[in-house]
């Protein structure tokens, strides 16, 4: 919404997303000439109402309504986002796990409920309550720092799972980790955080870090790409332009790389089939938000295709990484995934290359005859009819 123009130019393309609490408040940004207003939402009935308002040369922002009168509102939430920046490196990420007395077969919620426990009379992050603690904590303190990734998991997950996964990493890593970074327990004294308090902590940390590394298993139907939470953070990994990886226990990337050696198109149909309206969250006002999110991003047909290109391209970096470090019978099936799936996604001049490569690489150590030697062969013949065809009709 224009505000400040006439009734034919009112409405236009907007230049600014705000981030807002979906209850009864106002808020004004000034850009550059003109402003931009966001509808008054309400969670309970939706579009209430939108008016003009003068704002001065020198405002720059306008909170007004029933939250800007509460003291301990949007100032105190703000203060709460930097008392969860903090990360742990890799290295020392088994080292607080043993020292805050948990069980690598822990899921989330069990993770939750005892780090709630430990910290229910400073009512800090794990992280935190550890890093001003002293005593026998005082030996991961220096583990304990600035993010360098934001690592996005299910709550399904075992801490087995999330230790196996970063695994992957370099150790220096610093990974920020919801269960021990943000606090589990709520002030009293505080009303309870609101779903815009949850989605900024999220975004804001992902834009703050700039890379976003998801845990994904299992491969045949990845948890991580049905559940909204997760969806939400791809999508604000791609908003903000942070960089993106995948890791996983170390048996599931061994069956991982088997599957794209041998059968790229079972893993391409995977994230090819990526519904973001179907995710689920563990509570469902939580999916009725970030649905109304995703809407306001373009809806949920725009974000599929933003998310499936975003794992394409990170499927890509994954051949491509095999190929340069396989032995040469390895690199040869590899790259005829490379080259099938550079196909499939419209590269032809890159599939031919690749598929090429690999026929010659194949005929070189398995023979002309090989079953696989003559399934690199059938693919190139595929590839130079289609593009025949293509420009015929």
């Amino acid at each position: 919404l224009n505000v400040g123009k006439s009734d034919s130019q009112q409405f236009s393309q907007p230049r600014l997303h705000i981030w807002h609490s979906h209850t009864h408040t106002w808020v004004l940004r000034h850009c550059s000439n003109d402003i931009f207003l966001p509808f008054l939402m309400s969670s309970s009935s939706g579009l209430l109402s939108c008016k003009r308002r003068e704002v001065g040369e020198n405002e720059k922002d306008v909170l007004t309504g029933e939250e800007a009168e509460k003291k301990e509102g949007a100032a105190d939430w703000e203060k709460d986002l930097e008392d969860v920046r903090f990360g742990i490196a890799v290295k020392g990420f088994q080292k607080v796990v043993e020292l805050l007395n948990l069980q690598p077969g822990m899921t989330g919620p069990e993770v939750q409920a005892h780090v709630k426990e430990l910290t229910k009379a400073t009512k800090l992050s794990a992280l935190k309550h550890m890093k001003e603690g002293g005593g026998d904590f005082s030996e991961v303190a220096a583990y304990i720092k600035d993010p360098t990734i934001f690592l996005s998991h299910c709550w399904q997950f075992t801490l087995q799972d999330i230790m196996e996964s970063l695994e992957e990493l370099d150790e220096d890593e610093v990974v920020w980790f919801d269960l021990f970074t943000v606090p589990q327990n709520e002030d009293p004294s505080k009303p309870p955080k609101p779903f815009s308090w949850w989605s900024s902590t999220f975004f804001k940390n992902v834009e703050r870090i700039g890379k976003v590394v998801m845990v994904m298993k299992p491969i045949t139907k990845p948890i991580t790409l049905t559940r909204a939470w997760c969806v939400f953070e791809l999508y604000a990994c791609i908003a903000t332009k942070s960089g993106f990886d995948v890791a996983m226990p170390a048996q599931v990337r061994e069956s991982f790389l088997a599957l794209i050696r041998d059968d790229h198109r079972s893993f391409f149909k995977t994230i090819s089939s990526v519904e973001t309206r179907k995710c689920e969250a563990g509570q469902p006002q939580d999916k009725e938000n970030i649905a109304r999110v995703i809407a306001g991003a373009g809806g949920f047909g725009e974000i599929d295709q933003m998310v499936i290109e975003r794992l394409k391209e990170w499927f890509v970096r994954v051949l491509e990484d095999q190929v340069k470090t396989s032995d040469i019978v390895e690199r040869a099936a590899y790259r005829h995934s490379l080259g099938a799936m550079c196909r499939e996604d419209g590269k032809y001049d890159d599939a031919e290359e690749q598929l090429k490569l690999a026929l010659e690489e194949r005929k070189a150590t398995l023979g002309e005859d090989h079953p696989d030697t003559l399934w690199t062969k059938a693919w190139l013949g595929y590839h130079a009819t289609s593009l025949l065809c293509d420009v015929r009709y």
